[in-house]
């Protein structure tokens, strides 16, 4: 086994995916084991024919169904997915920011010019007002940054806007948090 194993393999054990961490010599020195990590970080010790095994049906799963997203798909997939699930447009997008006069948090259209020196009229001209404005789309960058979570400029909270097409919109939330 330890010819072809590569860190970062992923197998499916019992129901559940896990990557591969280390290869370890058994305690009877007879063989080897196999550390493996959950998406949840708990790590598991697995048989190397338990290991094999996994990976095997983690293979068939995928060309049985290619369009199957795990944690082991590809960035780009993911983000796939997510946009066939939330179907918003994409030439413009809100982004959240924290308002200190009101202790709430609030959206805007994301610009290019925002706060750029001679260009952007912020604080006398609203953004709604301004002729220099430049909406960004909706790109993977700016999703990614909504996944990550909060940096140094605002919350890092991406909102779409879900009329496209004209009039028709296609819209599906799911709360994942643990929180109420």
């Amino acid at each position: 086994m330890g010819n072809g194993l590569k860190q970062g393999k992923r197998a499916l054990i019992g129901e559940r995916e896990y990557r591969f961490v280390e290869l370890l010599e058994s305690v009877g020195g007879d063989g080897e084991v196999v550390v493996c990590e959950g998406v949840d970080g708990v790590r598991r010790y697995a048989t190397q024919e338990s290991w094999e095994a996994g990976c095997l049906y983690l293979e068939a799963e995928n060309k049985r169904n290619p369009s199957l997203v795990t944690s082991a798909s590809t960035n780009t997939e993911k983000l796939a997915l997510f946009r066939s699930l939330f179907a918003v447009r994409d030439d413009v997008y809100a982004k959240s920011y924290f308002s200190k006069k009101t202790s709430r948090v609030g959206y805007v259209p994301a610009c290019s010019n925002e706060w750029v020196s001679g260009v952007c009229g912020k604080p006398r001209v609203k953004c709604a007002d301004c002729a220099r404005r430049e909406f960004l789309p909706l790109d993977d960058a700016a999703l990614k940054r909504h996944f990550v979570g909060a940096d140094q400029e605002d919350f890092g909270i991406v909102a779409g806007y879900p009329l496209i097409d004209e009039d028709k919109t296609c819209v599906l939330a799911i709360d994942f948090d643990k929180a109420d």
